[in-house]
């Protein structure tokens, strides 16, 4: 019998696959906001542009999406943190997921030593910290992407993750930056994939946390621009064209 995970696990598409979790969150009270869309997004845009075969694409954007489910906003103890990734995985099985998956969620961070590590929580402990750190929070600006790559190196200095070399050559290569010029913020006029506050990703800070609609649509219009994704009409409006067409013809 199917469950709540196999509707979400079945659509592969990020946008929509964003809608069931957002309908979810709207039946059930999870945490689902702004930054959580953009963290997918960045996994995908990673996988996509590094030509990553050996992962499960769908997994990894499933659990970037779903990995806080249960994370509550404002500041957190290590303690709550706790919690709420072990209150996540509960919910999780509740709804069909099964443990590899939430295994992968798991290792968005490194407080629950879930081991043996694979690639899928790799990208999403890289994608969650890189995402995090680029938006503006009430007690901060977003950092400048340079300096957030440092700050995941240096944090990531004494653990292993397989892709962080490759992410590190993403990021650089997407926002035009090298090594050798890697301290140089970035400006209004930069406009790489995750970009400036004015270009790119980062205008998803200029969105409400809790704008999901603005957000999707965004993400979507900006894939578009940037050839990531085909415009599409809307599955309605072709059913009542070919009907309006149907009703010429029987004239």
């Amino acid at each position: 019998m199917e469950n709540v995970a196999d509707l979400i696990l079945k659509q592969e598409d990020i946008v929509k696959k964003a809608e069931l979790v957002y309908y979810l969150q709207k039946k059930t009270g999870i945490f689902f906001d702004k930054s959580v869309i953009l963290k997918a997004e960045i996994a995908k845009l990673f996988i996509e542009k590094a030509e990553i075969k050996d992962v499960n694409k769908n997994m990894v954007l499933t659990a970037s999406l779903l990995y806080a489910c249960k994370k509550i906003n404002g500041a957190q103890t290590m303690q709550k943190i706790h919690e709420y990734a072990k209150e996540s995985v509960i919910f999780l099985e509740q709804l069909g997921f099964n443990e590899k998956f939430c295994n992968i969620c798991q290792m968005h961070n490194r407080y629950l030593n879930i081991e043996p590590r694979n690639m899928e929580g790799d990208i999403l402990e890289l994608s969650e910290q890189l995402g995090g750190m680029i938006l503006d929070r009430i007690d901060r600006q977003g950092y400048q992407i340079p300096e957030a790559i440092q700050i995941i190196k240096k944090n990531l200095k004494e653990k292993k993750n397989s892709c962080l070399d490759l992410f590190e050559n993403f990021v650089l290569s997407t926002e035009n930056l090298s090594r050798e010029n890697e301290t140089r913020p970035l400006n209004e006029k930069d406009k790489g994939l995750i970009g400036s506050s004015e270009y790119g990703l980062r205008r998803i800070n200029k969105f409400d946390n809790n704008d999901i609609r603005g957000t999707l649509l965004y993400i979507q219009e900006w894939e578009i621009r940037n050839g990531l994704r085909k415009e599409e009409v809307p599955e309605e409006i072709t059913k009542m064209d070919e009907m309006i067409e149907k009703l010429k013809k029987e004239k």
